[in-house]
């Protein structure tokens, strides 16, 4: 019996472990999810505002030939803000008005791509440089704006591109993410319906078993003191007529 008892306290025991196991797989795969998406959010939004600011940069460009001097500053903080973003989703690190530390490009598509954009960027940098710069002649001037003019949109197209990879990959990833949470959740369930199906098995039918036998056995009792009882009234009645016999 303590064998028995002992055998049914191991497999509740190693049910319950399992259930904990999977749970803690499923919130773990869930917190896992949530931070991969926001760091893939996160990387496709500072990917994508290199978009916005190459356009940026032509405008103020061209702004600032034509005597807005206020346009030097934005320029200059754009361009300075568009070539760390991409050092760092080429190689790691963080983007300027962004917390997350992004990893270096690993997916030979994207880094490929990603090079032909600073393929046209070093030029393109080189322009504005040449437009920031006070003591640029008048022909080189002319020569960088034109240059900026027939690139800012190849620059953005070729960015776009990267953008679109990056959002592809991330939707691949959180589609892969699902399945696993999927399948943590499969195994989640049919953990708990094993466990009931053992604990009825193991406890509750045993218990039931053994609560049966108990009523059964207190019912023969019961019918075995009945039957004692009445043994005993005869006897005791018997006795009774024996002595007013004799008497």
């Amino acid at each position: 019996m303590a064998r028995y008892v002992r055998s049914i306290k191991f497999k509740l025991l190693l049910i319950f472990g399992l259930f904990i196991v999977l749970i803690s797989g499923a919130i773990g795969t869930t917190i896992w999810t949530v931070k991969t998406q926001m760091r893939d959010g996160d990387l496709v939004n500072i990917a994508g505002r290199q978009r916005m600011l190459s356009q940026k940069m032509a405008k103020d460009s061209f702004a600032l030939s034509t005597g807005v001097e206020s346009a030097r500053e934005s320029l200059s903080e754009t361009s300075l803000t568009f070539d760390q973003t991409l050092y760092a989703l080429m190689f790691g690190g963080t983007a300027p008005g962004s917390k997350t530390v992004f990893s270096p490009a690993t997916d030979p598509g994207i880094l490929a791509q990603l090079e032909v954009v600073q393929g046209i960027w070093g030029d393109y940098k080189g322009s504005i440089d040449i437009v920031l710069d006070r003591d640029s002649s008048r022909a080189s001037m002319t020569t960088a704006l034109a240059f900026i003019n027939d690139n800012n949109i190849p620059l953005l197209k070729q960015m776009n591109k990267a953008v679109q990879m990056y959002a592809d990959i991330s939707a691949n990833k959180n589609a892969k993410l699902i399945n696993i949470q999927t399948i943590f959740f499969i195994l989640t369930l049919l953990g708990a319906a094993a466990g009931v199906i053992l604990i009825i098995r193991l406890v509750v039918k045993p218990v039931a078993m053994v609560s049966k036998y108990i009523a059964k056995t207190a019912g023969q009792l019961s019918t075995l003191s009945a039957q004692i009882a009445s043994g005993a009234d005869r006897q005791s009645n018997q006795a009774e007529l024996m002595a007013t016999a004799v008497e």
